[in-house]
């Protein structure tokens, strides 16, 4: 069901009301959590805000690392950090990065990069209008993270299969 069919459903018009043991598993604005770039732009905010406010939370180490909140891996939004990306993966040429289009589900569209070129290929192979007409070749957003250092061994058979 929707949000706007939940509501529907539960107006107080109606008169349905749900038990003691049902509950509805959606709230307001629930997809600034569950969409993952989303989430990754609320959590960064929230860092500068703790920071701003001198919080005990924000305290990073002698490398610039966060103590308490290293929870989300590098991550970047193409194409509008674009440079920012590229700047990171001549820093770390032995990461493991993971695409992922946003607003997608289920794992559609995923894949396993370690190379910038592997990314100007993809670019190209999609062939989107808007694509050609950046000048950074990306259309719809997507967004990029680095692999975790501590690897599943799911993560071990994904990078064995796509590189």
């Amino acid at each position: 069901m929707s949000i706007q069919t939940i509501r529907t459903v539960f107006s107080v018009d109606t008169g349905y009301r749900l038990s003691d043991d049902q509950m509805v598993n959606h709230f307001p604005n629930h997809y600034e959590l569950t969409r993952k770039d989303l989430m990754i732009k609320n959590i960064k905010r929230y860092r500068k805000e703790l920071e701003k406010e001198a919080s005990p939370l924000a305290e990073k180490d002698e490398n610039g690392k966060y103590l308490y909140l290293d929870f989300v891996p590098v991550t970047f939004m193409l194409p509008a950090d674009y440079n920012l990306f590229v700047e990171e993966i001549r820093k770390s040429l032995s990461s493991t990065w993971i695409m992922k289009p946003c607003g997608k589900a289920q794992g559609k569209g995923i894949f396993l990069i370690n190379k910038l070129s592997q990314i100007k290929k993809w670019s190209h192979q999609r062939g989107h209008p808007e694509a050609r007409r950046k000048a950074s070749g990306w259309g719809p957003f997507i967004e990029i993270l680095r692999q975790a250092e501590r690897c599943s061994p799911l993560s071990w058979f994904l990078r064995s299969v796509f590189t």
